[in-house]
């Protein structure tokens, strides 16, 4: 199970209420009635619980629905409608033709395919970690506002500085000398997927399987902004056998928020209980995220290096 392959870090406050369980129950949602076109709030993540909490650290799951009937049908039904209409000698002005549509999509809606999308929240406030797993920006946006309207205001920004982190996996890939060193506990795959972009976007490279660090591939990046790269966060011990905690594709939009894709961080350990395994991945995710986050602020040169954390 991965529930955060995408994973979208934010900072947050440091308090909580102390009955957010019940705020939370107040706007549970777990899909849409017959009738409903579209409804949203927190769905049950495990066990019939809308929240989830060990160790300080708590999850919840935001789940949208819509329901929207058919364009094509509606349009055959109305004109059926509108045929009949004509043909017993009644004028279709457009108000009736607009009439004709709405009632064509309340018949139809039960019938509409529901779409629906899921985020989960992992709040650890002890680190002022949030992290939201949506597959988009927007959806991780949608799910927060919604925390805010649950617990009246919360204080939450994405994490980092964009614009220097691409700056500085830039020059770490592309410059011959450079200041910046990465981390012993991250590494950065050199047959990886790397993704450079011009400064306009128009002009992109992408390097998959093909060793980026060569003094050929330097020297095509050159002048171009690194917008995605494989990495890894690792422990070297030793007897110099390295060992991989966690595989991710750092992501450095040119607009938008830093987040990782690919994210996988499973220990592959078998659990048959729902709610045990979320809790395996809880600990995992917070851990090697604020890790990762925590060694790329030292990569950036905005916090001293600290021995790595289990």
């Amino acid at each position: 199970m991965k529930t955060f392959r995408t994973a979208f870090p934010y900072v947050m406050d440091k308090d909580l209420p102390d009955n957010l369980e019940d705020l939370i129950a107040n706007r549970g949602f777990d899909g849409l009635t017959d009738t409903a076109r579209q409804g949203h709030g927190w769905s049950q993540v495990a066990n019939d619980s809308r929240l989830l909490f060990v160790d300080g650290k708590y999850l919840l799951r935001y789940l949208s629905c819509q329901r929207k009937p058919d364009a094509v049908a509606v349009a055959r039904l109305v004109n059926e409608r509108i045929d009949q209409a004509t043909e017993a000698g009644r004028e279709v002005s457009l108000d009736l033709k607009r009439e004709m549509e709405v009632q064509a999509e309340n018949e139809l809606l039960k019938y509409a395919a529901v779409s629906s999308n899921s985020v989960y929240l992992l709040l650890w406030p002890a680190q002022r970690l949030l992290i939201a797993s949506g597959g988009t920006v927007r959806k991780c946006e949608d799910a927060l506002s919604y925390l805010r309207k649950t617990l009246d205001t919360l204080a939450v920004a994405p994490w980092g500085d964009l614009i220097r982190l691409a700056e500085v996996i830039t020059e770490h890939m592309t410059a011959d000398e450079t200041v910046y060193s990465l981390p012993a506990n991250l590494s950065i795959s050199t047959f990886g997927k790397t993704i450079f972009t011009g400064s306009d976007s128009s002009l992109k490279v992408v390097l998959d399987g093909v060793q980026n660090d060569t003094d050929d591939a330097k020297s095509m990046l050159a002048g171009m902004s690194a917008r995605a790269i494989e990495m890894s966060l690792v422990r070297r011990p030793d007897n110099g056998q390295i060992d991989n905690l966690a595989n991710f594709t750092l992501q450095m939009p040119q607009s938008g928020n830093i987040h990782f894709k690919k994210y996988d961080y499973d220990d592959d350990v078998v659990r048959e209980d729902i709610a045990q395994e979320l809790i395996s991945e809880m600990h995992l995710v917070c851990s090697y995220t604020q890790e990762i986050l925590s060694a790329l602020q030292v990569f950036m040169g905005v916090k001293s290096e600290e021995p790595a954390t289990a």
